[in-house]
């Protein structure tokens, strides 16, 4: 339905919205705006791959981009704290994080990873593919109801 393999800079990034916001509901373009931003902004931009699947009664939607080993800890912690949440929970923390005076480190608060939690009809799911001893693939899965 909607699939893109290769770099994600910030100005293919331009390009790649544009489309998803003529082909998609609010939802599912918001969703896809974060997860995108997230690879221009936190991964290399390089080796990336952005997809978005449907079946009759709801959308798949697939990242995958490459990360530092040493983030990783990081990131599965916010990960797994986001998850533990309820819908309720969610939104308090997402007003929590937006009250926050700055966020002033490149990892940020997670504000777009509590964001599609938020906007996804199921808990997020997500894993982490090594590539070598620097690096490995970041691959998260979201599923929205249509």
């Amino acid at each position: 339905m909607f699939n893109h393999q290769g770099d994600i800079t910030h100005d293919i990034l331009q390009s790649l919205l544009l489309r998803l916001e003529k082909d998609f509901n609010k939802k599912i373009f918001g969703i896809s705006l974060e997860l995108l931003q997230n690879i221009a902004t936190h991964g290399d931009g390089h080796d990336a791959t952005f997809r978005i699947d449907a079946d009759n009664n709801a959308y798949a939607i697939m990242s995958r981009n490459k990360i530092k080993n040493t983030d990783i800890p990081t990131l599965e912690n916010k990960l797994h704290h986001i998850s533990s949440l309820d819908r309720n929970a969610l939104n308090d923390l997402y007003k929590e994080v937006i009250q926050t005076p700055t966020i002033s480190n490149k990892a940020g608060a997670g504000l777009g990873l509590i964001d599609i939690a938020r906007k996804s009809d199921e808990k997020l799911q997500w894993s982490f593919t090594p590539i070598d001893d620097s690096f490995s693939f970041f691959c998260i899965f979201i599923s929205c109801k249509k």
